[in-house]
């Protein structure tokens, strides 16, 4: 009767990850801010998690800078902290668009 259930918990295993491992699948790719032209986030799977790879113009100043941001995948939203709390960025499912409720971003062609 053990190896019945190791071999069913196995098979559930195998499944349940076909079926999540493309989990954040949608977020992947180059977003170009909606307002401002200039800033744009490319996601990456990296590892367990994703990796957003933000270039932006540093603070007062016309220079760009890119920043890796790792993130992770929780209750379908991204998750990330910014060095004061947690921020969670969806993909607004009527607009396409990825948003944390301040900042909007659409796909680049």
């Amino acid at each position: 009767m053990g190896k019945v259930c190791f071999g069913t918990a196995l098979v559930a295993a195998v499944m349940l990850s076909g079926c999540f491992g493309d989990s954040g699948g949608d977020y992947l790719g180059k977003w170009v801010g909606v307002k401002r032209t200039q800033v744009t986030l490319v996601i990456e799977r990296n590892g367990d998690g994703f990796l957003i790879r933000e270039t932006a113009p540093k603070f007062m100043s016309d220079t760009m800078a890119t920043s890796n941001i790792p993130a992770s995948l929780k209750d379908g939203a991204l998750q990330f902290s910014n060095g004061i709390g947690m921020i969670e960025i969806v993909i607004d499912k009527s607009s396409g668009h990825l948003t944390d409720g301040r900042n909007e971003f659409k796909r680049a062609d």
